[in-house]
């Protein structure tokens, strides 16, 4: 299973979620940016990988199907 994920109460993990950037200027210095983790042996699933990537916006996803990032 995997999804894209807002970050406001959907249990993304902190470590990915990159800050909102306000002007066109701010947004192209970081377009690009990925942030990434593997997260093992969590209380309800046990192997799940986290990943935002910034475009004008932060896109995050959760797969339970990845095996690595």
């Amino acid at each position: 299973m995997h999804s894209v994920y807002r970050t406001a109460n959907r249990g993304l993990p902190e470590l990915v979620i990159q800050d909102e950037k306000k002007t066109p200027a701010e947004q192209e210095k970081v377009r690009g940016n990925v942030k990434g983790a593997k997260l093992i042996g969590g209380p309800t699933v046990k192997d799940l990988v986290a990943i935002s990537v910034y475009d004008t916006k932060s896109v995050n996803f959760m797969s339970m199907c990845a095996e690595s990032i």
